[in-house]
């Protein structure tokens, strides 16, 4: 973080108090100097899953004071975002009974707190965590060009192996914290040593990788609201199944994991959203993952409210159920035909409409390599989801391929055999109607044509 202030020292005095019926906490600061604060507006930012919003907004007023406030409930990361400051700054935002935290924020952009209050000890341990990080990655970068039995190199080994140690030991007095600090320090250290075996430049042993699984499932708690609030979950479930695709029969694993741990948890649904969000760019692991929680899910499906909700149903069940190789409805079309009595090799089946905004971007590109899509024996068979058949049929006059009018109705049977979650949505399947390919996007389809020779 750095402050574009370049004059005298600004200073926040975090007090943090349940207030009125403990509805809300409050967050009250000072800056040092009214000039440096008077009428300066600060925002309060919560997470909400891979989402921030706003909590609170409030504009320091001419004694250089401002009072923020965010529900009482709420226990995770926040951000500051002060107005003149570069970047967002990190705070706890939790219950405290703890002295008033001073935040000091210089103008070389340095952030310190006067005290052992809850977020002057996770800035601490961030700050210890982040530097080994950043010494090791810089040996790393160096190593690859010295020997590392003499010399320099033999000094980068030893040095490494220091660093290692130490951030060993740092690891293990996080380990021993209690609360919400030491559940956000672990968490973003899980985070720090996933991130930091993925981006390395040589590929890690194999030892390295399986520790990093499992203290990130020792540390992960799909029931603790605190990790829907972290900020970074996200980014921690990316890099998990990245670390976790590394090893054999990784990603296997992490969707049992994980599957095993949603189906009985309060806060199923909105974890599957983010988790769907990581995994949908790699087929592979998204089918796997589908069909385990599919699985999972219905074994406890008499646990009340327990049910996924449609969209997401539907996002798993094509996933699980209409993967490549799997064979696809053979809808009777409104041309008295099957889809599979089309005369063609191949078909590509399109859900779209025209109120659909990727899709107008869509639609254009797919008519502009129909003819290319044609040599190759490929027909298109446009599935309309539009309001009305009237809307349908005037939009579709330009298309040159076979359109069939569904409507508007994500509960209508052909959108049901076909669990369509979203517009524009594609299935390439053969003479057999057994899917081949699922592309998401005209320029998928352009590649697949490319390196398909038929």
């Amino acid at each position: 973080m750095k402050s574009v202030i370049t004059f005298g020292v600004l200073y926040g005095l975090a007090i943090i108090q349940v207030i009125g019926q403990e509805y809300y906490t409050t967050l009250n600061g000072k800056f040092d100097g009214s000039a440096l604060g008077q009428e300066r507006q600060v925002v309060l930012l919560g997470y909400e899953g891979k989402r921030s919003h706003g909590m609170d907004t409030t504009v320091v007023d001419t004694n250089g004071n401002f009072t923020l406030k965010y529900p009482s409930f709420y226990r995770g990361m926040g951000q500051l975002r002060v107005e003149g400051v570069q970047g967002e700054i990190p705070v706890l935002l939790i219950n405290s009974t703890t002295q008033p935290q001073e935040l000091i924020f210089t103008a070389n952009g340095n952030l310190t707190f006067s005290n052992r209050s809850p977020n002057a000890e996770y800035h601490a341990y961030r700050q210890s965590s982040d530097t080994y990080a950043s010494r090791l990655d810089q040996i790393e970068k160096l190593s690859k060009y010295y020997l590392r039995t003499e010399g320099f190199g033999l000094a980068l080994a030893e040095e490494q192996k220091k660093l290692e140690c130490a951030r060993r030991g740092l690891y293990a007095e996080m380990d021993t914290l209690g609360g919400d600090v030491g559940y956000f320090v672990r968490l973003q250290e899980s985070l720090t040593v996933m991130n930091m075996l993925l981006g390395g430049e040589s590929r890690p042993p194999i030892e390295k990788l399986q520790d990093a699984q499992k203290q990130f499932e020792k540390t992960i708690s799909i029931a603790d609201k605190r990790l829907w609030h972290s900020g970074i979950l996200h980014r921690l479930l990316y890099s998990y199944y990245s670390l976790s695709s590394v090893l054999e029969g990784g990603h296997q694993h992490a969707s049992n994991f994980l599957a095993e741990r949603l189906v009985n948890t309060p806060y199923k649904n909105t974890y599957l959203e983010e988790i769907i969000g990581v995994i949908q760019a790699q087929p592979v692991i998204a089918e796997y993952f589908s069909q385990k929680m599919l699985e999972t899910n219905q074994q406890c499906d008499d646990i009340k409210g327990n049910d996924i909700p449609g969209k997401i149903k539907r996002q798993l069940e094509q996933y699980s159920l209409l993967k490549a190789g799997s064979p696809a409805p053979d809808e009777l079309l409104q041309n008295g035909k099957h889809i599979s009595e089309l005369p063609a090799a191949y078909k590509l089946i399109v859900f779209w409409a025209s109120w659909c905004e990727h899709c107008q971007k869509e639609i254009p590109e797919l008519r502009a390599m129909y003819a290319d899509l044609k040599k190759q024996d490929v027909e298109v068979v446009a599935m309309g989801m539009d309001d009305n058949a009237q809307i349908h049929q005037l939009v579709s006059q330009v298309n040159p391929w076979v359109s069939h009018f569904v409507g508007r109705d994500w509960n209508a049977p052909t959108t049901q055999r076909y669990h369509v979650f979203g517009t524009p949505t594609y299935f390439l399947v053969d003479k057999n109607m057994k899917i081949v390919a699922r592309p998401k996007s005209a320029n998928e389809v352009a590649q697949w044509l490319s390196r398909t020779k038929m």
